[in-house]
């Protein structure tokens, strides 16, 4: 239903990626126009996500209408904070970074939810399979979990060491 929507209405809408297909696309997020929109824990929020990884205020997003690009609109993504972890189509969003999203990115907020961008201006007359696609991930944990920290990569050294002093295998 929210991919049928996602088509038909006339706003940005961020829509849930799912490992399992009947799932995918059935959560949906709006933008609002011309302000910012704030995404956290916190209820303040005009996003609220709970959550692995996710602060208060996580990041914010600002949707900007400009004829100058194509679509009409153009949205933007920062942190708010120094503090938690944002993905953009697989890189990491660093403190003071802004990036531009476009339709069909994928955006991983802290390590606990996924979105896919649906701005329908550019999707005008698209074959909903094609946003079903997009939607869906296979191996969605993968995504989640992916971080080039180096935290992260000696936490994952330390497991791989830890398994096999232990005789087991990883998982």
């Amino acid at each position: 239903a929210e991919l049928e929507r996602a088509q038909t209405e006339d706003r940005v809408l961020l829509l849930n990626v799912s490992d399992d297909a009947t799932l995918a696309g059935c959560l949906a997020y709006s933008i609002n126009d011309n302000t910012v929109t704030r995404v956290g824990s916190s209820l303040d929020n005009d996003i609220v996500i709970s959550g692995l990884g996710m602060p208060p205020h996580l990041c914010d997003l600002e949707l900007i209408y400009s004829d100058e690009v194509e679509g009409g609109a153009i949205l933007r993504i920062a942190l708010a904070t120094g503090h938690g972890r944002v993905m953009v189509n697989g890189s990491l969003l660093r403190p003071g970074e802004i990036a531009e999203l476009h339709s069909m990115d994928r955006i991983v907020f802290g390590r606990s939810r996924a979105v896919c961008v649906v701005m329908p201006e550019t999707l005008a007359g698209c074959d909903p399979q094609y946003l079903e696609q997009n939607c869906f991930d296979r191996d969605l944990l993968n995504l989640l979990q992916a971080d080039s920290s180096d935290a992260w990569g000696e936490l994952q050294l330390y497991f791989t060491d830890l398994w096999q002093r232990l005789g087991e295998a990883p998982g």
